[in-house]
């Protein structure tokens, strides 16, 4: 790749972008940052500063690429402003209704799925198509699932604690959207899917009606079943794909393990300041010939970035996040059951893979978190 693409991949600048206008419209509709930080507890401004201080250190000083690393560990800071201006542009909209936020999300992403689906089904070719090149969301076609799962339990929640009248058309969302994730392949946003869905369901102790929770089984096992009968356009897509990966031991994690260790080598060599934010890639390929944007694990990725202090900083502000909507969780059953079941599915995708590197997964993840923190009118507990 040219210079130019390689940095719009890899630094994801179309959803770079997309942040920093919605920032801008806050900021203009009177969005003032100091507020969020002032409103924070004390335990998060103190994980906060040491996070900040040691990522833009590791970044100025250790770092071999200064601009590389500055402009990824920007991409980290970009997501707080981001996640201020939606809950500040929910808080001062007029008639907010977490039904329609939602409903809003769950045409996107059949838009988006249907449109990508489209082009995946009459690309000339396909054999010899590049299907692993990567796209300006910063992943590849295949795996363009670890997106979409996160916002996938959109329609899940609007089944389980929305408005009921509409109950048919979120099937049909749930149904079509388990069919994209299963055909394009990619266990990582199956499992996280499911871990979210159910995980939040036992959290929350709040149990849909039967009716619902069936209807949601349905729609989500046909989903399953109809993408056995999409055509594949190459072997790495498909529900198959997770059989074979088992039926051959040595590479089912498809290289996972030997990343792993050998990103645990590199932080043993700098374990306090870490080797800067976005040096991941150009420092293990030239040390083990690996070409990985991330080391498909945000443990060891913030580790391997910010230092053993850094990442706990991260790991911290992490947890005070997740405490914090599980404390508005119940109260707001539709927000609360998305934007736990969003969170949810994002940490399991990130286990064991890039969720929390790429900034388009953290967005959308944000934008299902981004309603438990407004108060909720009556229009919440309408599935109730």
């Amino acid at each position: 790749m040219t210079g130019g693409w390689f940095a719009m991949r890899h630094f994801s600048i179309p959803a770079m972008i997309g942040e920093i206008c919605v920032i801008v419209i806050a900021l203009r509709c009177g969005m003032l940052p100091s507020k969020f930080i002032s409103a924070m507890g004390k335990s998060a401004k103190l994980l906060l500063g040491v996070w900040a201080i040691l990522a833009i250190f590791s970044s100025l000083v250790i770092a071999q690429d200064h601009a590389t690393s500055l402009l990824t560990l920007l991409r980290f800071m970009l997501h707080g402003l981001f996640l201020a201006a939606l809950i500040h542009l929910i808080r001062n909209g007029k008639g907010f209704d977490p039904n329609i936020w939602f409903l809003i999300i769950t045409a996107g992403i059949l838009g988006y799925i249907m449109t990508l689906t489209a082009f995946a089904l009459t690309v000339p070719d396909p054999a010899n198509f590049p299907w692993m090149l990567r796209l300006p969301s910063a992943t590849n076609i295949r795996q363009i699932a670890n997106i979409i799962a996160i916002p996938a339990l959109a329609p899940f929640a609007l089944l389980f604690f929305g408005n009921d009248k509409y109950r048919w058309r979120y099937g049909a969302a749930i149904f079509l959207i388990t069919m994209f994730i299963a055909w394009s392949g990619s266990r990582g946003a199956l499992f996280g899917m499911v871990t979210g869905i159910l995980a939040s369901l036992f959290i929350m102790r709040k149990c849909p009606a039967l009716r619902q929770l069936a209807a949601a089984a349905i729609c989500f096992l046909g989903g399953l079943a109809a993408s056995l009968t999409l055509p594949l356009p190459n072997a790495s897509f498909g529900l198959f794909r997770f059989a074979d990966k088992l039926q051959a031991p040595g590479n089912v994690t498809s290289g996972r393990m030997e990343i792993w260790m050998n990103t645990i080598t590199e932080i043993g060599r700098a374990p306090w300041a870490g080797h800067g934010a976005g040096t991941f890639n150009a420092n293990m390929n030239a040390a083990y010939g690996i070409d990985f944007n991330h080391p498909h694990n945000f443990i060891l990725q913030f580790t391997y970035d910010w230092g053993v202090i850094g990442a706990a900083s991260a790991g911290g502000l992490m947890i005070l996040f997740m405490l914090a909507i599980l404390k508005r969780s119940s109260k707001t059953p539709l927000s609360g059951y998305a934007g736990l079941a969003g969170f949810l599915t994002l940490i399991t995708i990130a286990m064991v893979d890039g969720a929390l590197f790429y900034p388009l997964t953290i967005i959308m993840a944000l934008t299902m978190v981004a309603p438990i923190f407004v108060t909720v009118k009556q229009s919440d507990y309408s599935g109730q």
